[in-house]
């Protein structure tokens, strides 16, 4: 069965180490930051 939680963790999973990483974001480090922790408690 797919199990969705575990599949949108490991999606910002990602999108964290993509924030982290691009150079291009790091202005927006801290907006992007605040946006994954809304998220995240909306979707978990």
């Amino acid at each position: 069965a797919f199990n969705f939680k575990r599949a949108m963790r490991r999606f910002f999973a990602l999108l964290e180490w993509l924030y982290f990483f691009l150079p291009s974001v790091e202005r927006n480090e801290q907006k992007m930051r605040t946006s994954l922790s809304y998220v995240r408690k909306v979707t978990f």
